[in-house]
């Protein structure tokens, strides 16, 4: 069995967990990409991501143990290294296990606190790349939270559904903007490329400070005419980023990342940070049962979306302008599993309404 979910590209790093999931010689199940894998950390702290089957009686391995440097199945004991290789087989004496018995391993690596597992294709083990970095960890002045949530759904659908600025209007009514909010803006997407990341920027321009229950919480009160700062990007495979910028002290970034558990259900890590002041850190509380609300909105959404396509076997659905930012997201992701890499040719500025679509 190999990794498969549509449209999810591969041999790139997917997030998994946090290392507070794993403390020495314990192990954790997990479902990446369609593919079961068994997670463990030895005594001495080292992480393993093997194929959650034995290779004797297929065996699930996430039932055994660790034990030292190695994990053992649970039904005849045969151990494992962290490599794949079969150390020793008990019910044989004097016996070298051989290639025959390894189990497919997959590279995992620990950063920042987070736990990730390259996906790789069938016939390629090398890794060139670093797995994502969480942008704001470790900078001063700034206070952190994480939420997860899974949903019924393909990845696909919840990135698109990340980088659809419209439907914040209704999905989460009153929350991002007020009804009386209607504003054309402008959305500028170039390429966007740092170290290892790659993917597409958005810029919005002419967005006006909003009067939605949340920008009140984290921007206070704003004048209408004040502009404020929106820039959201796609980076592969799976991660948002949203930020908002406004004056000198109101400012929040978002890292949300999806991993693809299985074809039809997906995975949400929200890590968010918020620029410190003293009452952002009393309604801090607040701030993380309203951005739960959020999530779960969108969760319930995505279910509905993918329940009713279900119903009507994939309908033909038709697209607009204001879905420019998913249209294009896909076929980014498109180019990269085609093995290549879009390039836009030059910004794409189209004038939209936060409501309606622009006569402009």
């Amino acid at each position: 069995m190999v990794f498969k979910v549509k449209n999810a590209p591969l041999n790139y790093w997917y997030l998994v967990g946090k290392s507070s999931d794993l403390a020495p010689e314990s192990l954790k199940k997990i479902t990446l990409l369609g593919q079961p894998l068994v997670l463990w950390r030895s005594q001495s702290g080292k992480l393993s991501a093997l194929v959650d089957r034995c290779s004797h009686r297929s065996v699930p391995l996430s039932k055994g143990r660790v034990i030292n440097e190695l994990i053992e199945c649970p039904y005849h004991g045969q151990t494992f290294k962290a490599s794949g290789e079969c150390h020793q087989i008990p019910g044989i004496l004097q016996y070298q296990p051989g290639e025959q018995h390894k189990v497919k391993s997959y590279p995992i690596r620990e950063q920042q606190e987070l736990i990730w597992v390259y996906a790789s294709s069938e016939n390629n083990d090398e890794v060139l790349t670093f797995p994502y970095k969480i942008s704001y960890k470790g900078v001063s002045g700034y206070l952190s939270d994480s939420i997860e949530w899974e949903y019924e759904g393909h990845f696909l659908d919840g990135l698109e559904n990340s980088a659809d600025t419209i439907h914040t209007n209704f999905v989460h009514h009153g929350l991002f903007y007020a009804e009386d909010s209607r504003a054309p803006i402008d959305i500028e997407l170039v390429n966007y490329t740092n170290n290892n990341a790659h993917g597409i920027e958005a810029i919005y321009h002419g967005e006006k400070a909003s009067r939605g229950i949340v920008a009140k919480l984290l921007f206070g009160k704003a004048k209408d005419d004040q502009d404020l700062f929106h820039r959201e990007r796609y980076i592969a495979p799976c991660i948002h980023q949203v930020e908002y910028k406004f004056g000198n002290t109101g400012h929040i970034f978002a890292d949300v990342i999806y991993t693809p558990i299985a074809e039809n259900r997906t995975k949400i890590t929200v890590i968010y940070w918020i620029k410190k002041n003293i009452f952002i850190k009393i309604i801090l509380p607040i701030i993380r049962k309203l951005f739960m609300q959020i999530i779960n909105q969108d969760c319930y959404i995505l279910e509905q979306q993918f329940q009713n396509r279900l119903l009507f076997e994939n309908p033909k659905e038709v697209s607009n302008r204001c879905d420019l930012f998913a249209l294009e997201l896909r076929k980014y992701i498109e180019s990269i599993n085609q093995g290549q890499t879009l390039k836009l040719d030059k910004c794409i500025n189209k004038r939209i309404n936060l409501f309606n679509e622009s006569d402009n």
